[in-house]
């Protein structure tokens, strides 16, 4: 199914669990700091626009982590990045955010993806090198193209499929030219594509 030094593991039947927040809080630019029970979080910003955002994730330093809470429906016209050595746990709450015009995530760093839509042309989340992508619930849907993707050379890049459905034109998960040692792990979720393979390589092996 998938090119050299690529691993796809696939486990049925596997059970994840979310646990709730308790607000701690507030703040006079609208954000909200609560407590959450997710390792190395200890904090969360409510955010309303695509801006805000990608504020929200430059601000983090590097080498720590941030929860971030969508409070409103968001349509953007560029990705959001996650640099390098950031950890952000994106909580959709919810809400659908929507990139019509390409990809809706560059992820560089570790991202956690949970409760709500994403909705992009090309791809969900584009993986790059030596980033982590875990996906615990939420519906994700790429209308021309792959949703979750490893990037172009990427080495050593994982995307992690606990829950959710994944819905795409081509297919749910793939990789890209010139991958390599990179993993992709499914234990759980629903899965969706149109006009390709649910999971494909689509690089030089």
């Amino acid at each position: 199914v998938v090119g050299e030094n690529v691993t796809v593991n696939l486990t049925a039947n596997a059970a994840v669990a979310v646990e709730k927040e308790t607000a701690t809080g507030g703040g006079s630019d609208g954000s909200v700091t609560v407590s959450s029970g997710d390792n190395n979080v200890t904090s969360q910003v409510s955010v309303s626009t695509s801006d805000a955002l990608q504020s929200a994730i430059s601000a983090i330093e590097d080498d720590s982590s941030q929860q971030i809470k969508l409070s409103a429906d968001i349509t953007a016209t560029s990705a959001i990045t996650i640099p390098a050595n950031k950890t952000v746990v994106l909580d959709l709450n919810g809400c659908a955010y929507t990139n019509e015009s390409g990809d809706a995530i560059t992820n560089n760093g570790t991202l956690t993806l949970l409760n709500g839509t994403i909705t992009a042309l090309n791809a969900v989340v584009r993986n790059g090198g030596n980033a982590k992508l875990t996906v615990s619930s939420g519906t994700y849907t790429s209308t021309g193209n792959i949703a979750f993707t490893i990037a172009v050379g990427a080495t050593g890049s994982q995307i992690e499929i606990k829950g959710g459905t994944v819905k795409a034109l081509e297919s749910c998960v793939a990789t890209l030219k010139e991958v390599s040692t990179s993993t992709i792990n499914i234990s759980g979720g629903t899965f969706t594509s149109i006009d390709n393979s649910v999971i494909s390589d689509n690089g030089s092996r």
